[in-house]
């Protein structure tokens, strides 16, 4: 997923052997589609069979990934080469600048800080997501060109192999304010994921990032209640400079980053700065670290 691959469809044939088809745009809009064997042991040529079966019927490319090094006479990997292959999470360093928070602040209200080019919204989704990358240490995917073939929003983070966490940035100068078709838009982003992933990721929350909500807390209490009743997940409104501030705070304490509790910061209909520093306060009593 953080390489830009979408399930479309998977198959447990035992606790050894499972199938899953793959598939991911080119540059021209067209979909590209892998048969991807997992397995810990040499496929028997029934499972072989299977995955031909699989292969023909989606018309996609097959290939093998394992523990081991397999004789096939179709491309095999093992893990470490399948990593190698498909590229890792890219880690751009963008969160390490001195001034983060007020090039943060800026894009949230569509606006361009001195050095900056391209369109505000675009880099505040990238921003945005290296932010998310950072606090959590897990990958984080950005859809950018897939949205023109799917509804998707600008992202998501995947936290553990468990969770993931969809998210949205807009960038807006005169502040962002919820509609109806907001909400109706989240649930159809949360329901088309769960849809394909539920068996693998939980969402936990849709967190929306911008530079100003002109909704009072209690209205964002409100629509978070009504996405939660529809889809079961709740909205985590967060500025865009807050953002900014929690990945300084961070880099101030690393040691504490694998000890704070982000499932519960995201998951607040307003998400602030002091939910941060009350966690960081409450390590820093234990004395443990």
């Amino acid at each position: 997923m953080v390489n830009g691959y979408h399930l479309l469809s998977y198959s447990r044939i035992s606790t050894s052997y499972n199938i899953l088809v793959l598939y991911k745009y080119d540059s021209f809009g067209a979909e590209i589609r892998y048969s991807i064997l997992l397995t810990d042991k040499i496929p028997s040529n029934g499972i072989l069979g299977t995955l031909t079966k699989i292969k023909n019927r989606t018309n996609s490319k097959e290939f093998a990934i394992s523990q081991m090094n397999l004789e096939l006479d179709f491309d095999s990997y093992t893990y470490e080469e399948f990593y190698k292959k498909i590229g890792g999470v890219v880690n751009t360093g963008l969160v390490r600048s001195p001034v983060l928070s007020g090039l943060m602040n800026n894009l949230g209200l569509n606006l361009l800080s001195e050095g900056l080019e391209g369109a505000p919204n675009d880099l505040l989704e990238i921003y945005s997501k290296e932010c998310l990358q950072y606090l959590f240490k897990s990958p984080a995917r950005r859809y950018g060109k897939d949205r023109s073939f799917e509804r998707l929003p600008d992202g998501v983070l995947l936290v553990k192999n468990i969770s993931a966490f969809l998210f949205d940035s807009k960038a807006y100068s005169n502040g962002f304010e919820f509609t109806s078709d907001d909400i109706n838009r989240f649930e159809k982003y949360i329901e088309d994921f769960s849809e394909k992933y539920s068996h693998l990721f939980a969402v936990k929350s849709f967190i929306v990032i911008s530079g100003r909500f002109n909704d009072s807390d209690e209205a964002i209490l409100n629509r978070s209640t009504d996405l939660l009743s529809r889809a079961q997940v709740p909205i985590a409104c967060i500025q865009a400079k807050t953002l900014a501030e929690m990945v300084a705070e961070i880099m101030k304490k690393p040691e504490f980053q694998q000890s704070i509790d982000w499932n519960q910061i995201f998951v607040k209909p307003v998400v602030k700065l002091s939910n941060l520093t009350s966690q960081i306060k409450k390590i820093e009593k234990d004395k443990i670290i």
